[in-house]
């Protein structure tokens, strides 16, 4: 038995506060980094005969977390956008689309199903084909306003954001919290059909977890949560050559979401 066809598999990477297309996903040397999205990734898919497309979405991550709602959706909408202006060719169409999103870059993801749900007419490509979401230190704390107020300041104290001038950004963040627990509610019942890996940090910065088992935790029916050893909300989402137990669970989480969209 022969395998005639493999559909290709369409990846897309979104970094959060503080990060960029390409810095998010690097570590090593900074001449010469290993971006695991690109060095490491394809590899791991290799195996399955799946040799997917993988993008990195760049965006004013400081802006759009520290403005209103509308800026936010203004971000996720732009990704669409973009997603649809990859998608022309009938084969790019039928690829089933997979993010991979750190931080508070899944609230950008999330945003942008929320939105495909709304505006279903003009998105229901993208919507149709989207399989699931890996998401790394991703935060999901329901209705519990306290918690969203406070994870702003914790991100930027952890990151070491509130300098060289951003002294303003944890209260700015902290407003905007509330936008953040409105689109991970509605984004609980607009997911339900895909599938997720949620992963959470065992490491603390400072004194803090920032993003925990208990916090990471979207309540969705095809969600597996799972611990990324040794590390922390920063490193998260990097891993270098060597790191072969850190980005074991990673590799495998990405693995069984393409399984899923192939089978299904």
């Amino acid at each position: 038995m022969r395998l005639l066809y493999s559909p290709p598999i369409s990846i897309i990477a979104v970094h959060g506060l503080g990060g960029s297309w390409r810095t998010t996903w690097s570590a090593g040397k900074d001449d010469n980094p290993t971006i695991w999205l690109r060095d490491r990734l394809p590899e791991v898919l290799a195996r399955l005969n799946v040799h997917p497309r993988i993008r990195a979405f760049g965006y004013d991550s400081s802006y759009v977390f520290t403005s209103s709602a509308s800026d936010l959706e203004s971000c996720a909408e732009d990704l669409l956008t973009r997603i649809r202006i990859m998608r022309q060719t009938e084969e790019e169409k039928q690829a089933p689309i997979i993010f991979i999103a750190h931080s508070l870059g899944g609230l950008i993801v999330k945003q942008a199903i929320n939105t495909a749900h709304t505006d279903n007419e003009y998105h229901q490509d993208v919507l149709d084909k989207t399989a699931g979401c890996l998401f790394l230190g991703v935060p999901f704390h329901g209705s519990d306003a306290a918690s969203w107020a406070q994870l702003g300041s914790q991100i930027v104290n952890a990151l070491s954001l509130g300098i060289a001038g951003n002294s303003a950004l944890p209260s700015a963040l902290k407003k905007s919290s509330k936008d953040w627990m409105r689109i991970s509610r509605d984004f609980v019942q607009r997911g339900k059909n895909m599938t997720f890996r949620s992963a959470y940090e065992t490491e603390k910065m400072g004194r803090v977890r920032i993003v925990d088992e208990a916090s990471v935790r979207n309540n969705v029916p095809n969600e597996r949560v799972f611990p990324v050893p040794g590390s922390n909300h920063r490193n998260i989402c990097k891993f270098d050559d060597h790191e072969t137990e850190r980005f074991g669970p990673i590799g495998l989480a990405v693995t069984e979401i393409v399984q899923v969209a192939l089978d299904g």
